[in-house]
């Protein structure tokens, strides 16, 4: 599996779990009243900006440039196939 870019799907779950824990961590420590690392605390901002610029990136490109239609293939994945 691909994603946008030609990236591959694994490199995009392994990205996925690594900031989970990230953020788990940080969590962690925050409810504990645990002081959180001045680079994880910037570490966290600077993929929270990433992701949501890019989001804002695939958002414009899909709604407003009227690419609706390639929203659309997420609904093969659940199309019963009668197998």
């Amino acid at each position: 599996m691909e994603y946008h870019f030609g990236v591959p799907g694994y490199l995009i779950w392994i990205s996925h779990i690594l900031i989970g824990l990230l953020i788990s961590y940080v969590g962690y420590q925050i409810a504990f009243k645990k002081t959180v690392n001045h680079n994880i605390g910037l570490l966290v901002l600077v993929i929270g900006v990433l992701a949501a610029v890019y989001h804002i990136h695939i958002w414009s490109n899909h709604y407003v440039n009227g690419h609706d239609e390639d929203l659309d293939h997420d609904e093969d994945l659940y199309q019963d196939d009668g197998s």
